[in-house]
């Protein structure tokens, strides 16, 4: 057995199934990025939850996520590729289980937590077992593969995720990664050799379990004294000292970094304008994209009482521009640079943001709405194509070749932190919006429906005008960057790598 496995590793197919093992997890990550989205205004009203409180359901996800990606990476070297790699489809698998089964949001949330944990497991280590088993000349084929295989994960998640909801309830689309993760795991079980994932050995450095738990401690401080400031106009004086307490575990968290020989973030990276540039940006186009995919559901079902089938099909304009300007722009990047196309990125989500900020609910205009979704949806998918690819490209090679990985490391978390501080922030406003009303209830009352849909208007409607500002400041910073910033490459086009 051992030899007819090390003689199948050695095939030169062998790579094909080891990327086909890998595909797994973008699928079902990609999936699952769109899809509890799409299935919130649902299990809001299902557990009798407010805006506020639901968005944690996806907030804590990527918060989550944005802490654990270095610790898997950094337990990948110590562990082994394979090991840690099959665990995170174990752990995400498992607590897909307790998302469809919880019986209350907090339980909920819970397992969202520890199914993040898996999927930081699952995303820190597929590009790397990808480019392990593929030379160097296919590298770029790898990593468009994986993109690839994410935007299609990422528009299943709009349109068979509402089949789903509508058919089968909210927790099928939790209940349904159970067969696939099992699979997942059965393939990579036999296909997966660790001499064969890896093309490089790992240095052998120390855990840094400072770093991990003050990032840990002062994100989780930060969040929820968020959440707390937002959620009504009296500011209680714990909350502030809880937001006060994370702010200062954050600057400890870089001191010691700085000051540690082998940081879990390597925080020195900041120092470098050109590289900053890019992870404020990235953070600027997560924030706004999550934003909008958090409110535009809640708008189609609740204002627009479209059922979720309908209300994912709203959002695959999004989908569709994206996966095509994604690798068209990581191409285009080689010729002309990243400015142009990262400054065209944010300048097409401005003008999404424009079409959305102007939606009404005025009857027998059903639709001119549709259209109006539909337009903005495909803008803000072709905006963050013409944005991601080249940025990520350019951010990465504004570092030395040595500090790549930790460089991709900076990446991830900032663009994770990002999709947590936009779903967060457009659940505050649109929450606030009809708190005075009796909340979501509000949009579903006989009545109070006009008033509730009045207060609901107005409050995306301040959601979008206010994230344009976003826009115009990452603009210029766009702009800033060198005129002959050429690319190397496409490292990916999801829209959290």
């Amino acid at each position: 057995m051992t030899k007819s496995r090390g003689t199948f590793s050695e095939s030169p197919s062998y790579k094909w199934w080891v990327l086909a093992v890998v595909q797994f997890s973008f699928m079902l990550i990609g999936v699952d990025s769109t899809i509890v989205n799409l299935a919130l205004p649902t299990i809001a009203r299902d557990l009798g939850a407010d805006i506020a409180v639901a968005q944690w359901t996806i907030a804590a996800f990527f918060t989550t996520t944005a802490v654990a990606l270095p610790m898997a990476g950094r337990l990948a070297d110590v562990m082994g590729l394979k090991k840690v790699f099959l665990m995170g489809f174990v752990i995400f698998t498992a607590s897909s289980v307790g998302c469809g089964l919880a019986p209350s949001l907090e339980v909920l949330i819970g397992m969202r937590v520890v199914q993040a944990v898996g999927a930081a497991a699952l995303l820190a280590n597929s590009n790397v077992i990808s480019l392990g088993v593929f030379p160097p000349n296919q590298h770029a084929l790898a990593m468009g593969v994986n993109g690839s295989i994410f935007s299609l994960g990422f528009a299943l998640g709009y349109t068979l995720g509402g089949f789903f909801i509508q058919w089968f309830g909210w927790r099928s689309i939790f209940l349904v990664n159970l067969p696939i993760g099992l699979l997942a795991i059965g393939l990579g079980a036999l296909v997966l050799v660790e001499s064969r994932i890896r093309r490089v050995s790992p240095p052998k450095v120390p855990f840094d379990w400072a770093g991990a738990v003050l990032s840990v401690v002062a994100l989780t401080l930060v969040m929820v004294s968020l959440d707390g400031l937002t959620r009504g106009p009296q500011v209680s004086g714990g909350l502030l000292i809880i937001l006060l307490a994370g702010l200062v575990g954050v600057g400890t968290f870089f001191l010691v970094e700085m000051k540690n020989k082998h940081p879990l973030l390597d925080v020195q990276l900041f120092r470098n304008p050109p590289f900053s540039i890019g992870l404020v940006t990235r953070l600027m186009s997560n924030a706004v994209f999550t934003a909008t995919a958090f409110a535009i559901p809640f708008y189609t079902q609740n204002v627009l009482n479209f059922t979720p089938i309908e209300s994912g099909l709203m959002m695959v304009p999004f989908a569709v521009t994206f996966a095509v300007a994604g690798p068209l722009s990581g191409r285009a990047a080689d010729r002309i640079g990243s400015r142009a196309l990262t400054t065209a990125g944010f300048v097409s989500t401005g003008a999404a943001l424009i079409v959305l900020g102007a939606l009404t609910a005025e009857p027998g205009h059903e639709r001119n709405l549709v259209i109006q979704v539909a337009i903005g949806m495909a803008l803000l998918g072709l905006g963050s194509g013409l944005f991601i690819s080249p940025n990520s490209s350019v951010t990465l090679d504004a570092v030395p070749a040595d500090k790549t990985g930790a460089a991709s490391g900076l990446l991830y978390f900032t663009a994770f932190l990002g999709s947590a501080t936009g779903t967060a922030y457009a659940a505050s406003v649109l929450s606030a919006g009809l708190r005075d009303h009796g909340g979501l209830t509000a949009l579903h009352s006989q009545g109070t429906r006009e008033i509730g849909v009045a207060s609901f208007l107005h409050a995306q409607g301040f959601v979008f005008h206010s994230l344009i500002a976003v826009t115009v400041l990452a603009i210029i910073l766009c702009l800033s960057r060198g005129s002959h910033s050429k690319t190397g490459g496409s490292p990916s086009t999801s829209p959290f790598h």
